[in-house]
């Protein structure tokens, strides 16, 4: 993700002072995706949050395409994983380790701030 795409410089700020937020999905549950994630997006300040990692862990159809929708307009001020599962459980922890520990995207925020999808 370019630097220069984020308003005043704000992608520094954010990666050496900020948040990455993380979220897991689980199971055929499109409301408490959605709840989640809507409210997360409206609330994402970009001045502080610098990276938005999601986990889909056996979700439908319908959760899939939401949050691929949904996560692609922040693309652009935002950097924005998508772990999928397919449709297979993984479990809520490994996911967890799988984003937290990716080795091609290492978490470079001081701070992370996680919600599974029933939270809201």
């Amino acid at each position: 993700m370019d630097d220069a795409k984020r308003p005043d410089g704000c992608g520094v700020h954010a990666r050496d002072n900020g948040f990455t937020v993380s979220v897991v999905c689980f199971g055929d549950h499109y409301e408490l995706a959605h709840r989640c994630l809507a409210h997360l997006i409206v609330a994402l300040d970009f001045r502080y949050v610098f990276s938005v990692r999601v986990a889909l862990n056996n979700v439908g159809s319908r959760t899939r395409d939401f949050v691929f929708s949904a996560l692609s307009q922040l693309k652009e001020v935002h950097e924005v994983l998508i772990y999928d599962a397919g449709s297979f459980n993984r479990l809520k922890y490994p996911m967890l380790r799988k984003m937290l520990y990716d080795p091609d995207h290492p978490v470079v925020t001081p701070y992370l701030m996680h919600f599974d999808d029933d939270s809201y």
